[in-house]
């Protein structure tokens, strides 16, 4: 009989002392083999937080701030469970017997990481919970009316949900927002509820340590030109305790994309099979289904 994997709550936290106990409760409870928080060099009194629940939540102090990225990359290396599972400090854990069910997770060769739900604290989907490859068109004017669906919604369910609807056959690599989500391959998924087995991770150097935000976007690049990719999985169910993430990330997302632009150029965004090409890579015909 086949040993079915071990899984740790790994755990990025930046000041997150007032949201951590809510999750840290949850996840104990819940029976992980391993919890572990890494912090980036909070300046509030998450390390006392971590420490309060003694040994059965091991802490990975940070000394310097690195950014959420390169936080994350701490783990490498620091546990001894098969599978890693990312939950951001500032979520609270919704799923029950959350362990259980990522061990019975079909998981596909060609899968090298999979994404679960992460609503936001109506109970509706983030609208990027996951998303298709990036792409100028894509990105910016399909992306931004998901976005701009998404916020009429915080202002009006029924509007929201009717132009979810009616944009739907050019939204359709995005979330349906206000639909039961359902399982499905994906290109990039939000990394604040993301499964990857350690051993993978490390292979794969982690995240680049260059970006200080959206470097799942970096990372899914990566797994793709490897001929790998994502999926969606609805059951690891979490949700965010405020929406000022996608609300007030602006700047850093630009920050995000110039570093990604120093990195990949212009063409990867322009024309991705012929930039794939110029970098001795194949491009993936299809990441949907």
């Amino acid at each position: 009989m086949k040993q079915k994997p071990t899984i740790a709550a790994v755990i990025p936290a930046h000041n997150e002392a007032e949201t951590l106990p809510v999750l840290l409760d949850e996840v104990v409870k819940q029976g992980y083999d391993e919890i572990i928080v890494i912090d980036d060099a909070s300046t509030d009194n998450t390390v006392e937080v971590v420490k309060s629940y003694g040994p059965i939540v091991k802490l990975i102090e940070g000394e310097e701030n690195v950014g959420s990225g390169a936080n994350r990359n701490r783990i490498i290396g620091q546990t001894k469970s098969d599978i890693i599972h990312f939950i951001d400090g500032d979520m609270r854990l919704l799923s029950k017997n959350t362990p259980e069910i990522i061990r019975n997770i079909d998981w596909p060769d060609d899968v090298d990481f999979i994404g679960g739900t992460v609503r936001n604290p109506d109970g509706t989907q983030n609208p990027f919970n996951y998303g298709p490859r990036p792409h100028h068109f894509v990105s910016f004017v399909i992306g931004g009316l998901q976005f701009a669906v998404w916020v009429v919604g915080l202002l009006n369910r029924p509007a929201g949900h009717f132009f979810r609807k009616l944009f739907s056959p050019f939204l359709r690599s995005f979330p349906e927002i206000y639909e039961t989500p359902k399982a499905r391959r994906v290109y990039w998924v939000a990394e604040s509820n993301m499964l990857i087995r350690s051993d993978l991770f490390g292979r794969h150097g982690g995240y680049d340590p260059a970006f200080r935000y959206s470097e799942i976007e970096d990372f899914a690049l990566r797994i793709y030109r490897s001929g790998k990719h994502a999926r969606f999985e609805p059951r690891i169910d979490v949700i965010h305790s405020t929406n000022d993430n996608i609300l007030k990330s602006g700047k850093k997302r630009v920050a995000a994309r110039k570093q990604f632009y120093k990195k990949h150029g212009h063409l990867v965004y322009l024309v991705p099979p012929l930039a794939d090409y110029l970098a001795g890579r194949k491009t993936q015909k299809r990441y949907h289904k």
